[in-house]
């Protein structure tokens, strides 16, 4: 989520307080006996990124800067100039750009995520909520693109019924779709329990991703591989007793043949069944 700081300039002592500082929150998240080790972990993690984003400077955003001017150049000058105001005055230009009062540790890669909600042409989308079928289909719509071949009415029909990586099967249906129009869909993600998703030229998708950075991820396919071995789906009807049909989307893995073993995607009672590979088509 933040930038770490290096040593680039050899500055021993900044790095030795900052180790102190982390050997402080051990003992101070320690002593608030965490039942969780994970949660303990995380606690510190956070605390420390939070010092660490502190020392953050203006001129230390190069990568965000780099993004910010692919991603929206037309509103690039707006970004210079709040940038510039956020770091000349915090606490006003927080209220003044985004009417939120009372945010001391926002940082500045918080203050463009949330000034890249309110004022740019994409699709907020919040972690575990609903709807993502419509909003997705509306930003591809105000673009006028039309993809006639994704059934949105059956997707849409999912939300309630799937896990939430039904938005992910969506993400891949749409950006399969989009290949002849050079248009690529992607969301921008800095952990913080959501995503803004955008519709860009390929080409400047692919500018972005190349763009090395910890301010932020870029949440397409390619990362969510990392998650899943292949999802597919059911193109043909299987034998009645089961509770798939076509239409619906399966977990199996990849490069087997003939009777496989898939897995089910609902929220509840997921289930393996044994469908022979010939009546699935691969999603991602």
């Amino acid at each position: 989520m933040f930038k770490k700081i290096s040593d680039k300039n050899g500055n021993s002592d900044e790095n030795a307080e900052i180790n102190e500082r982390l050997k402080e929150l051990a003992e101070e998240n320690n002593e608030r006996l965490f039942g969780d080790s994970e949660e303990l972990y995380e606690r510190i993690q956070n605390d420390l990124d939070y010092v660490l984003a502190k020392e953050i400077g203006a001129d230390e955003y190069g990568e965000l800067d780099s993004m910010i001017r692919l991603l929206i150049p037309e509103e690039y000058e707006t970004y210079e100039k709040i940038k510039k105001d956020f770091f000349a005055d915090k606490k006003n230009a927080i209220e003044k750009v985004l009417g939120l009062t009372d945010v001391e540790n926002m940082t500045f890669t918080e203050f463009i995520y949330f000034y890249l909600q309110k004022n740019t042409d994409s699709y907020y989308y919040e972690n575990l909520s609903t709807g993502y079928v419509e909003g997705l289909k509306k930003l591809l719509d105000s673009k006028g693109i039309e993809l006639e071949n994704i059934n949105w009415e059956s997707l849409a029909g999912k939300e309630e019924a799937y896990e939430e990586l039904l938005i992910d099967i969506v993400l891949s249906l749409a950006n399969k779709a989009l290949i002849n129009e050079k248009k690529t869909l992607f969301g921008i993600d800095i952990g913080l329990g959501s995503k803004i998703f955008y519709l860009r030229e390929t080409e400047t998708y692919e500018k972005i991703k190349e763009i090395e950075t910890d301010f932020y991820y870029v949440y397409d396919i390619e990362y969510l591989k990392n998650f899943y071995t292949s999802i597919y789906e059911i193109i043909v009807a299987p034998f009645k007793e089961l509770e798939v049909t076509k239409g619906d989307f399966v977990e199996a893995a990849e490069g087997e043949t003939g009777i496989v073993k898939v897995k089910t995607l609902f929220k509840k009672d997921n289930k393996e069944y044994d469908i022979n590979k010939n009546m699935l088509k691969q999603v991602f």
